[in-house]
């Protein structure tokens, strides 16, 4: 028995080449095709080609008439266990979804499932069979129908995008832009309408933006990223990152096998990407080092250091003249034994101006001679900020 699904009905697909029919040869459809890099792609990301309607109808077909292509994603034997047992629990012959096959009996959609059916002893599964579907199409919808169940893992979302998705929206931003030339002459009279209407197809509701989103519904990029694939423009990089690292002859044979490690991880749908990312930008940083002269290595760390201690001394600074400053004044008033640890902050603090102060005379030949304009400059400056701070006037401490 199977779930009866609708008989033919009628939907639009974009830009659908019908296929000669059932009479073609199955093997040169099964070799047929490829990524479909210039398909159209979905929720606002279409290309916005001509649209075809196909038919979509209901048939069971033998599991040995549906041709499976070389697949990209491996077949994940839990889940085909799990389906064999959802058949069993269904009494053995019925599934709750087809598979999907264009009329050449490529299958679209529905491996694990036409699996688990051929496990389970079936000779027969229920299919929706797609009329009118190109290379191009079917590349597409296999991409949307594991989209929408969440099942693609991050590396297959990137390679959609990069395959699918961002060329269409590329493709439609230049069709676009060509579009709105041709209106800006026809605006000044340098063309006729006539060469307008011939050369331009299409509307401009239908245009997309590379900058930005507006009323007139054209979509920015990380925008078209995110609604076709889940993730931000920023993670779908990271992962195109990682596979141009694993691929990469140019870095050390340990820095490109973890990264074909991170990107294995990446296979596995919801699996995160920040992680895999930071943990091999460590590793390409540790390369990076070791590759280095040691006197090379050296004076980096050195630089290191000193922009470290630049920036956690002005921090420093600005906390004391902060509400943190205010808090330890308040703190201070409440004994003497508080008093005496403001104090011991002060003494502190002279003790380390005292010791910068003595390495910068060192940085002279004679350091008498520049501890004279150090010390002028740090006294100018403790008095200027004390007498600033106390809300005093010069006067008042001569």
């Amino acid at each position: 028995m199977y779930l009866p699904h609708p008989p033919g009905s009628l939907a639009p697909l974009c830009g659908a080449r019908r296929c000669r029919g059932a009479g073609v040869d199955r093997e040169a459809a099964a070799g047929r095709g490829g990524r479909g890099a210039g398909a159209a792609g979905g929720r606002g990301v279409s290309e916005g080609v001509n649209r075809h309607e196909f038919r979509q109808r209901w048939r069971p077909l033998s599991v040995d008439e549906v041709i499976v292509r070389k697949r990209q994603r491996k077949l994940n034997s839990e889940h085909v266990r799990q389906l064999r047992e959802s058949f069993d629990a269904l009494g053995g012959q019925l599934q709750l979804q087809p598979i999907v096959v264009d009329s050449c009996m490529v299958l679209v959609d529905g491996a694990h499932r036409l699996q688990a059916a051929k496990e389970a002893g079936w000779t027969h599964i229920s299919a929706l069979v797609l009329d009118g579907v190109s290379d191009e199409d079917r590349r597409l919808l296999e991409v949307e129908a594991n989209r929408v169940r969440l099942q693609l893992s991050p590396v297959e979302l990137e390679e959609a995008w990069k395959n699918v998705y961002e060329p269409a929206f590329r493709a439609r931003a230049r069709r676009r832009q060509a579009e709105g030339g041709t209106r800006g002459l026809l605006t000044r009279g340098v063309i006729g309408a006539a060469a307008h209407s011939s050369s331009v197809t299409g509307s401009s509701s239908n245009w997309i933006s590379t900058t930005g989103t507006d009323p007139a519904g054209r979509v920015s990029l990380p925008r078209a990223a995110k609604e076709a694939t889940g993730l931000s423009i920023e993670t779908l990089n990271k992962i195109t990152e990682i596979r141009a690292l694993s691929e990469s002859e140019s870095v050390p044979e340990e820095l490109r096998e973890a990264a074909r490690r991170g990107l294995e991880k990446l296979t596995r749908p919801g699996a995160p990407v920040d992680a895999v990312h930071r943990a091999l930008l460590l590793r390409q940083e540790r390369a990076r080092r070791a590759a280095l002269h040691p006197a090379e290595l050296r004076r980096q760390e050195l630089e290191r250091i000193l922009d470290q201690a630049v920036r956690e001394t002005t921090l420093l600074a600005e906390r004391f003249a902060g509400s943190w400053g205010e808090e330890l004044a308040a703190a201070a008033r409440l004994g003497r034994g508080a008093a005496e640890s403001l104090r011991a902050v002060r003494v502190a603090l002279t003790r380390a101006l005292a010791s910068t102060v003595v390495r910068e005379c060192q940085l002279d030949p004679i350091p008498v001679s520049r501890l004279s304009r150090v010390g002028g400059e740090v006294t100018r400056m403790l008095s200027e900020q004390s007498i600033t701070g106390l809300e005093l006037e010069a006067d008042d401490v001569r």
